[in-house]
């Protein structure tokens, strides 16, 4: 997902650790987006419904950045 953002913004992704927290100065970006993925991978834990959880999170933002594309 980070890589088609720095894709919409015209630049390249030259250090994925870093990805996140450069994107928070793009113009075109999804809204809480870092807030969003942090979100994610916080719900991460062993149980079915927690990962659940984190791919609905995901899915949103997917969902925002398709709604750039547009």
């Amino acid at each position: 997902m980070l890589q088609v953002l720095f894709a919409l913004n015209e630049e390249y992704c030259l250090n994925e650790k870093g990805a996140l927290l450069i994107s928070d100065k793009f113009r075109l970006k999804p809204i809480n987006l870092r807030e969003n993925i942090e979100r994610a991978f916080t719900l991460l834990s062993a149980d079915g419904q927690s990962i659940g959880s984190a791919i609905a999170v995901l899915e949103e933002i997917s969902h925002d950045l398709g709604a750039l594309l547009q």
